[in-house]
């Protein structure tokens, strides 16, 4: 198995050793994305929704370095701090993703890295 690194400048850079994301045997797996300002490195004010939209900003902006679209992603896992904003979060995720949506897991989290409330990651596959 061949497997390729993908990097992005438009995300931000792993907080630990893992890579933004790896292409192998057609597919790609995008790291957990945090809602950090890709420029600063700096977790995103302002609550649940605009870290929701930051971290999808992020993992999406790896699924385009790899050449791919939203219309690729066919996996998308959210881990949430707070199961309260879960419908908030998923009216959100509405204006990302369009029927057919990508098949999702939605895993409440106590502590996420740097105090943030959602991470997100997901799986493209190349058509």
């Amino acid at each position: 198995m061949i497997r390729k690194l993908i990097e992005t400048k438009h995300a931000p850079l792993p907080v630990g050793t893992f890579s933004q994301a790896i292409i192998a045997n057609g597919w790609l797996y995008v790291s957990g994305q945090l809602p950090l300002n890709p420029i600063t490195g700096t977790l995103v004010e302002g609550g649940t929704l605009e870290q929701t939209k930051q971290a999808l900003q992020n993992a999406l902006a790896i699924v385009e370095a790899a050449g791919l679209t939203v219309d690729d992603v066919i996996k998308v896992t959210i881990f949430l701090h707070d199961m309260d904003s879960y419908s908030k979060v998923d009216n959100l995720y509405r204006e990302f993703f369009s029927q057919p949506y990508p098949a999702r897991s939605l895993v409440p989290m106590g502590n996420l890295v740097r105090g943030g409330e959602v991470e997100i990651e997901m799986i493209a596959v190349f058509p």
